[in-house]
């Protein structure tokens, strides 16, 4: 959104005309409604025009707002990335004859209870707690 506030870049930067004075509060909506699908159109639409003069142009309070959007985008799709390896990691585990979270790993403070007494704890309506037990 620090393109879409500042004035003309390109003739692509339709969004620059639309107002000249961003109120705070105007800029965090649009900011969190549309400002990093528009700032992945912009870079894409100038990477392949050859016009990627935008820190050239514009105003030095919105650079590090730039850079801090570039930024949480690195970080976003590294969490992202985080989430992916998980959940492979999760579907290859579940591949296995007997998955990794079904074998009983003591450790402190937890007992493990076997699959058989969780059933009959069910179909009594007992309750197990599984904050405090591992099942297996």
């Amino acid at each position: 959104m620090a393109d879409t506030f500042s004035s003309t870049f390109y003739n692509f930067e339709i969004f620059s005309k639309i107002t000249e004075n961003a109120r705070v509060f105007e800029f965090v909506l649009c900011e969190i409604t549309i400002g990093m699908g528009y700032m992945f159109m912009d870079c894409f639409i100038r990477q392949y025009t050859r016009k990627m003069d935008s820190l050239k142009l514009l105003n030095p309070l919105l650079k590090g707002i730039t850079y801090c959007m570039l930024l949480q985008t690195a970080l976003w799709a590294v969490l992202h990335a985080v989430y992916v390896a998980d959940s492979l990691n999760f579907l290859i585990s579940s591949l296995n004859d007997v998955p990794i979270w079904s074998l009983c790993r003591i450790s402190f403070n937890v007992t493990c209870v076997p699959l058989k007494d969780i059933k009959l704890r069910c179909q009594s309506n007992g309750i197990t707690d599984f904050d405090t037990t591992s099942a297996h």
